[in-house]
């Protein structure tokens, strides 16, 4: 084979995970080049946290394996080896200070997403690195189950015994996120766990929802119930869309929503007022109703929640909206609790993977060494960021796991 050029690592995609993979095997003096299919590096990491960047969470480094769906455990070398406070050491390094928000989130203290994909790119091209746009790879050529080489289009290939995957997954199709790596994984011989949505909104039966789209809520609890029975309670912020329900909430239990829906019939019952019991909201509600004699329903109940919304439960719980508060019924009062703690939603399905935050499903993790990222099958052959079959919930997770397996990575090749 003739070989255009020769690198020793060359590194499949310029996200989160290429970059930092590019930037540690530069920073250890190997000659790297990176093959971006956009025209810009960080495409998709721009978008993160609205553009704001949410780039990892504080929680502790031994605390971290619930908030990933089944992938904790492939990642404990990884995070042992470079988790948050790495990586915001890292940072700082380059520039970049952060900030700590709400439920440990971290952010870039500019608020500006863009500020860490030029941190990031300056991390690789500061060390030599060469990065290059516009450049699709078609395959990866291998001998005798060793990595030799990349191929494009028009036969060229340029030739590196090691080669990082860093291609994403297949949310967010219009970031250039579209299933490659897992085409040139397969072929190479990986399995790959079938791609799904994680993180997507959630489609419901009930067509009354559109009536109240963008109606949001900051404390919500959520059971999912399979066949009558409990599989998981969750709590956070939500909204109602013009499909169904949305949110950080929702986005959360997607994943085992998808996963269920695939069994049986997947019920949500929503709690919008988890800080009472039955007994309890049944006691408020009399104090309510002794503090505002004469005041209607409606008026009294809006200042728990959105009207809207309380109009919908009035009327759901049989209530006239217009009837004073302090002439409810105990049965009426009674159906109204019902209605705000255990309004159940029959789930159609999740959105679409292409709407999806983040993709679940990708190569498998048994097929890669978690120590060093590099495939069990093909030698030479390295794997980070979401192409993995590793998902988390929304807080920065996913980003914290795709820099963490990119550094890894980049620590391993060459």
């Amino acid at each position: 084979m003739s070989y255009s050029e020769y690198f020793d690592v060359i590194v499949v995609g310029a996200g989160a995970a290429g970059m930092i993979s590019a930037g540690r095997c530069a920073e250890r003096g190997k000659r790297v080049l990176v093959l971006e299919k956009n025209n810009s590096a960080g495409v998709k990491l721009r978008l993160t946290g609205n553009g704001r960047c949410n780039l990892t969470n504080i929680t502790l480094r031994d605390g971290f394996e619930p908030f990933y769906f089944d992938s904790g455990k492939f990642l404990y070398n990884a995070f042992h080896v470079f988790y948050n406070e790495e990586l915001i050491s890292l940072l700082k390094r380059l520039g970049v200070e952060v900030k700590v928000e709400d439920k440990g989130r971290v952010f870039p203290k500019s608020d500006d997403s863009a500020d860490v994909v030029k941190a990031l790119l300056w991390y690789a091209q500061n060390n030599g690195a060469q990065v290059r746009y516009v450049q699709r790879v078609s395959n990866i050529v291998c001998e005798t189950q060793q990595v030799k080489a990349v191929r494009f289009a028009d036969g060229t290939l340029i030739h590196a015994n090691n080669i990082i995957l860093a291609t994403g997954g297949k949310s967010y199709p219009q970031t250039g996120s579209s299933g490659d790596g897992y085409y040139m994984a397969e072929k190479m011989g990986h399995t790959i766990v079938t791609p799904r949505p994680g993180l997507a909104g959630l489609e419901v039966d009930e067509s009354w929802m559109e009536e109240l789209s963008g109606i949001g809520f900051k404390d919500v609890a959520a059971s999912v119930l399979l066949n009558g029975k409990r599989k998981k309670k969750a709590a956070g912020e939500m909204v109602f869309t013009h499909f169904g329900v949305s949110g950080p909430l929702m986005l959360d239990i997607s994943g085992l929503v998808g996963d269920l829906l695939t069994e049986s019939n997947v019920v949500l019952e929503l709690d919008f007022m988890p800080r009472f019991n039955p007994q309890e909201l049944e006691k408020y509600f009399e104090e309510l109703r002794a503090k505002n004699p004469r005041r209607f329903c409606l008026n009294v109940l809006s200042g728990l929640l959105p009207q809207k919304f309380m109009l919908y439960c009035l009327k759901a719980a049989g209530i006239e909206p217009q009837k004073r508060f302090d002439m409810l019924s105990k049965k009426e009062i009674s159906a109204l609790i019902n209605m705000l703690k255990g309004l159940q939603l029959k789930v159609k399905a999740t959105r679409p993977l292409a709407e999806a935050m983040v993709t679940r499903g990708g190569v498998s993790t048994k097929e890669i060494n978690p120590k060093t990222m590099e495939s069990k099958i093909i030698k030479g052959l390295y794997f980070c960021g979401e192409v993995i079959d590793v998902a988390g919930v929304s807080g920065g997770y996913n980003l914290q796991a795709a820099f963490s397996t990119g550094f890894v990575a980049g620590n391993s090749a060459g």
